[in-house]
């Protein structure tokens, strides 16, 4: 049985006549943790919307969870992923609002969040007691990045992709949150990074991004 969640083999790929992958190989094994450190520019956002199907290569190929990506899968394999983005422009409704919205997406059809379980996974991350009752939107940048990992969490998706999903959430509390990713040992992560500070922490493999590759 082949052991990995995630494989890109041999991946080319240019954007605006610039080459920012090339001959690119990796692979991610089920409940690996993996994160990525480097500039902005060197490619890693793209590797995601690869992953997702949003984008596809020159040339090469990308596997999730035995399926090759193509347009006519990628519908199939974004239901398999959880997906956090730097920065989400939440609206202004309560938890219980957006928990229903997120529930409509076709990605999500099957999804059943329960409340208590994201009530105890807000306080594994340290969010305020009354988070539930509170607006989206008067939250501060790190309390939404955490709220919004906890209902990725709650999906119970096998693949989690964060792309500088802790950029707003202090070191300690960041490095708590890595810790309790490392003990989901079903869930396989790619992290994108800017913070050295993130290196070593948990179980999270580095894998330096360079030009052109890794």
């Amino acid at each position: 049985m082949n052991n990995k969640v995630i494989v890109l083999n041999n991946i080319v790929h240019s954007f605006d006549g610039r080459q920012v992958l090339k001959n690119l190989s990796f692979s991610v094994g089920y409940g690996e943790k993996l994160i990525f450190n480097a500039p902005s520019g060197f490619g890693k956002s793209t590797i995601f919307n690869m992953i997702m199907g949003y984008v596809q290569p020159d040339s090469g190929s990308v596997i999730v969870d035995g399926v090759e990506v193509n347009e006519d899968t990628a519908k199939d394999v974004r239901s398999r992923i959880a997906f956090l983005p730097q920065n989400m422009a939440l609206p202004n409704i309560t938890l219980k609002q957006f928990v229903e919205m997120i529930e409509k997406f076709d990605a999500n059809a099957e999804l059943g969040l329960d409340i208590d379980i994201l009530n105890n996974l807000f306080k594994e991350l340290q969010l305020p007691d009354d988070v539930c009752n509170m607006k989206l939107s008067s939250l501060s940048g790190g309390e939404k990045q955490r709220l919004m990992l906890a209902i990725v969490i709650a999906m119970n998706k096998k693949i989690l992709l964060l792309d500088e999903a802790l950029s707003g959430v202090d070191i300690d509390r960041a490095g708590r949150v890595l810790n309790y990713l490392s003990g989901k040992k079903d869930l396989s992560i790619i992290f994108i990074s800017h913070d050295a500070r993130h290196i070593g922490v948990g179980d999270f493999r580095e894998m330096e991004v360079k030009a052109n590759g890794i």
